[in-house]
């Protein structure tokens, strides 16, 4: 019976170091990959795409790094949904889309939240660096030409926040998003606001996206094998209290 319980043992305790070395190998780590295409802004939210509204495709943009360079092609579309109202996403407040990005490596990403910045409310003085309206997490920053120094167009930018995970897999890992856009059919960022807001949005931009995880998680078959070696673990505490 001791030797029994010596080889359960010393079985266990490879179980778990062998858990714990696979558990320190994640399948979504510490990388960043851009993507990019077009998406058209309106009050009703924001519809990426590629060629068409509703194709939801966008394109990696090189360089990856990380756990993302695996991604097959590495520049190849990637499926981007949209982030509407109607579906319950609203800048400031948490909601769950799930499987916004699909990557080709098996990582998906789900969006959660869309933060609202400390910025201004543009208007006034204030004409750069602020937000079209209270309730929009778009940063709206004033670009000038650099030999007249006049102004010349308008960059957008707002962050999403979300969980990074394997397809298939609860083990999520926190990714922040940074999207920009650049337009120049508005010269002023005044000029851009008021067109928004006397139609309720824009034309059609190029956009770019940054996202970025840092926290590891764990592959599905390391949490199996940890599982596992709990299990034994309380299996052979429970024999050992009924002899």
């Amino acid at each position: 019976m001791k030797l029994q319980r010596s080889i359960l043992l010393s079985s266990l305790a490879g179980l778990l170091l062998f858990s714990s070395a696979l558990s320190a190998d994640p399948v979504v780590g510490a990388g960043t990959f851009n993507i990019q295409g077009s998406v058209l802004g309106t009050t009703n939210g924001l519809q990426f795409f590629s060629s068409t509204v509703g194709d939801h495709i966008g394109f990696i943009a090189l360089p990856t790094s990380g756990v993302f360079g695996s991604l097959t092609p590495a520049s190849g579309a990637q499926k981007i949904g949209d982030l509407l109202v109607s579906d319950g996403v609203i800048p400031g407040t948490m909601f769950d889309v799930k499987n916004w990005i699909v990557l080709t490596d098996g990582i998906n990403l789900d969006a959660t939240n869309i933060p609202i910045g400390p910025q201004p409310v543009c208007g006034g003085s204030i004409e750069s660096d602020c937000r079209p309206n209270a309730a929009s997490p778009i940063v709206l920053t004033q670009t000038f030409n650099t030999i007249t120094g006049k102004p010349n167009g308008v960059s957008a930018a707002f962050n999403v926040n979300g969980v990074a995970h394997f397809a298939g897999s609860t083990a999520d890992t926190p990714y922040i998003g940074q999207l920009s856009a650049s337009d120049t059919q508005f010269l002023t960022v005044a000029a851009l606001v008021a067109y928004y807001n006397a139609h309720g949005g824009v034309g059609t931009v190029s956009y770019t996206g940054e996202f970025t995880t840092t926290t590891a998680v764990p592959e599905p078959s390391a949490l199996a094998l940890i599982g596992g070696g709990l299990l034994a673990l309380g299996f052979l505490r429970k024999r050992h209290y009924n002899n």
